[in-house]
C-alpha cells in the first residue's frame, strides 16, 4: 500500500503548476501559421497568459520549425507561479532556433516593429519588452528576472535653448551570451557587445557601449559604467554541472585549461 508521502508526491507530479495551456497554444498556433505548420505546435504557452492582440507575424526559421520551438510561460513556485504572461505581437517576431520565455513575460510589439530572439536565448521571469522600432537578443543571451526593455521615452523632449527635438526611439541590440542580471533597464539606443555582463540589480543602460568597451566586460551602474574586463559568465550546463561537483569536494579554486568557448557557451 502506497504511503502517503508517496500519493502525495503522484498527486503533486499530476497537479503540476509548469503544464502546457493549450487553450492559449491552440490559438496562438492556429492565428500565427498555416495548418501544415501549426499542427506542429511550434509555440507551446505554459501557465496564465493574456493574447491581447495577434495582428502581426511569428517568423520561425524553417530549419528549426518543430514543437516547442518557441516556448512561453514556464516557472517554478518560488519566482514566478501567480504571474500572468501577456502578449500583444501586432509587429514581427522573429526567431531563429530555441526560444524560452519564462512566466511573467509582458512583450508588446508595435505595428511595424522588429523584436528578434537567436538560438538558445532563455530570459527570465517577469521581463517586460516594449518594442516599437527593433529589439535584438543574441544567441545565447541570458536574461535574470524583473527587467524593463524598451527602445522608446514614449514621449518626446524640447531642448528649450535650441529648441531640439530628438527621436524618443532608437534600436537596442543586445549581442551574443550576454548576461543580464536581474531588475535591469535597458533604454533605446543600448547596445551591448558581446559576452557583456550587465550587473543586476538597478542597472540601467540607454547607449552604444561597442564603442567604449571591450567584449567580455562587465558593466553596472546608473548609467552603467566599466567594472572589468575579461570576463564571461559559464553558460554550459555540462561545466556548470561539472563545476558544482568540483566545489563540493575541493576548496582550491578551478582553473580552466579546455577552450574557453566550448567551457562557456550553451551547448
Amino acid at each position: 500500500m502506497m504511503s502517503t508521502k508517496i500519493l502525495i508526491s503522484k498527486f503533486l507530479s499530476f497537479t503540476t503548476f509548469d503544464r502546457v495551456n493549450w487553450v492559449k497554444t491552440l490559438l496562438l498556433n492556429f492565428m500565427m501559421f498555416p495548418f501544415s505548420k501549426a499542427i506542429k505546435f511550434p509555440v507551446l504557452i505554459y501557465g496564465p497568459c493574456k493574447l491581447s492582440s495577434l495582428k502581426g507575424r511569428i517568423i520561425i526559421d524553417d530549419g528549426v520549425f518543430r514543437k516547442g520551438i518557441l516556448q512561453i510561460g514556464m516557472t517554478e513556485p518560488v519566482r514566478s507561479y501567480h504571474s500572468k504572461s501577456f502578449l500583444r505581437i501586432d509587429g514581427d517576431f522573429i526567431i531563429h532556433g530555441e526560444v524560452g520565455l519564462r512566466r511573467g513575460l509582458r512583450l508588446h510589439i508595435d505595428y511595424g516593429a522588429v523584436f528578434e530572439i537567436d538560438d538558445k536565448a532563455y530570459l527570465g521571469d517577469n521581463n517586460t519588452f516594449f518594442v516599437h522600432t527593433y529589439i535584438k537578443i543574441g544567441k545565447g543571451v541570458r536574461m535574470a528576472n524583473n527587467n524593463l526593455v524598451m527602445d522608446t521615452d514614449f514621449h518626446y523632449v524640447i531642448n528649450t535653448s535650441n529648441g531640439e527635438v530628438r527621436d524618443d526611439k532608437k534600436p537596442i541590440i543586445i549581442d551574443d551570451n550576454c548576461w543580464i542580471g536581474g531588475n535591469c533597464v535597458i533604454k533605446k539606443g543600448a547596445v551591448l557587445p558581446t559576452g557583456t555582463i550587465l550587473a543586476g540589480p538597478f542597472s540601467m543602460v540607454s547607449k552604444d557601449y561597442s564603442k567604449t568597451i571591450p567584449e567580455y566586460s562587465i558593466i553596472g551602474g546608473s548609467p552603467a559604467k566599466l567594472i572589468g574586463s575579461g570576463f564571461r559568465r559559464v553558460n554550459n550546463a555540462d561545466s556548470q554541472a561539472m563545476l558544482d561537483k568540483y566545489y563540493s569536494e575541493n576548496n582550491e579554486v578551478f582553473i580552466c585549461n579546455d577552450d574557453i568557448d566550448k567551457f562557456c557557451n550553451p551547448i
